[in-house]
Order: structure tokens, then sequence, then C-alpha cells
């Protein structure tokens, strides 16, 4: 009669490979950047042109816009525009040596974009704001964190409107 053993030993090793893996991974520095991505566009439209195919074309894109004086405030959850860092996280009060990596549950992508009269054209300028909310399981405590851009918002924003 033979023994069966409980669990799945023979899965162990490959489990730890698997981990160390991804863990190896999730440190390694961010591949190097490359060209900064664009900041401001201009449009043959006129401002209020530009500004209503630009909230037609981000709306369609599944933003929120709102207007705004002098242009646009957008907004989305979509994790394509950006990339946030895995977090090596610790209980508050220093005491505890147990840590935890963590990733984001949520993130945030907002842009103030600026539409402007220059010369015979339309000038669009934006800032955007990328924000990853990580949440502390040690203590059960949510905080944000920066995030680097990937450049998709910024390259949308650029080519959103005909030259």
């Amino acid at each position: 009669m033979h023994e069966r053993r409980r669990g799945y030993s023979g899965l162990r090793p490959l489990t730890a490979a698997v981990l160390l893996g991804l863990l190896a991974s999730a440190c390694q520095p961010a591949a190097p950047a490359g060209p900064p991505p664009p900041r401001q566009t201009t449009t043959s439209l006129d401002i209020e042109a530009a500004s209503v195919a630009l909230a037609d074309r981000l709306i369609a894109e599944g933003f929120t816009v709102e207007r705004d004086v002098g242009g646009l405030r957008v907004r989305s959850e979509d994790t394509r525009f950006m990339r946030c860092d895995v977090l090596k996280i610790r209980p508050r009060g220093g005491e505890s040596e147990q840590t935890r990596l963590v990733r984001p549950d949520r993130t945030i992508t907002t842009a103030t974009v600026r539409i402007e009269q220059a010369g015979p054209r339309t000038r669009l300028g934006w800032e955007p704001r990328f924000v990853g909310s990580y949440l502390n399981r040690l203590d059960n405590i949510r905080f944000d964190s920066a995030c680097r851009s990937t450049g998709v918002l910024e390259q949308l924003l650029a080519t959103a409107l005909p030259d």
C-alpha cells in the first residue's frame, strides 16, 4: 500500500522559481527613456472648434472632460497612460521587519489642456499628472504615488486634431 503525501511538494521549487523571477523583474530598472513626449501642438481650427473637437475625441476615448477657463480638464482611470512602480512597504512605526511589495490598485490620469490663439493658428498645451493609488495592507492605509507617463496620452493629444 502506498502512502499519499498531502500538499504539492513537487510544485514548490517551481513556484519559488516563478516568484523569484517575478520579484527580479519587478526590481529591474526602467528601460531608458526615449525622447520626451510632446507637450503642445497647433491646429488650423479656431479656439472654439478645437475645444469641441478635442472634447469629443477624448470622450470617445473614455475620458471625463470638463470645460475650464482657457481650455479643458480631462481625467481617465485607463492604465495605458502610465507606468507605476512596485513599492516596498512596511508597517507604520518601523518596529516590524515585515515588508511587502505592492502595486497600485487604482490609477488616475489628469491633464489641464490650455487652448489659446497663436497667430493664425490655435495652440494646445498640456500638463499631465499620473498617480497610482496603493493600499498598504499591513496597516490598511491608502496612499498615492506619482507614476511615469507611457507617452500614450501625450501622443493622443498631439494627434487628436487636424493640422
